[in-house]
């Protein structure tokens, strides 16, 4: 297994789209499963920010429309 920076990545050619297959073909496989911490509604943008910012969630933070 070979990790990289992201900066490697931004500054290659050919990794970005390499990344990019790799991330959408873990989804469609089921290998790679986002992780959704918490959902907002849009009228909650504030909160959701708020929540956000501190350190103590472990995924993403989706703002619903």
């Amino acid at each position: 297994m070979k990790g990289y920076l992201f900066t490697e990545i931004l500054n290659s050619e050919a990794l970005p789209a390499q990344a990019n297959q790799q991330i959408l073909d873990g989804l469609v496989t089921g290998e790679l499963i986002p992780l959704i911490d918490r959902s907002f509604p849009f009228s909650q943008m504030r909160e959701a920010q708020e929540y956000m910012e501190k350190a103590s969630r472990l995924g993403k933070v989706v703002i619903t429309l």
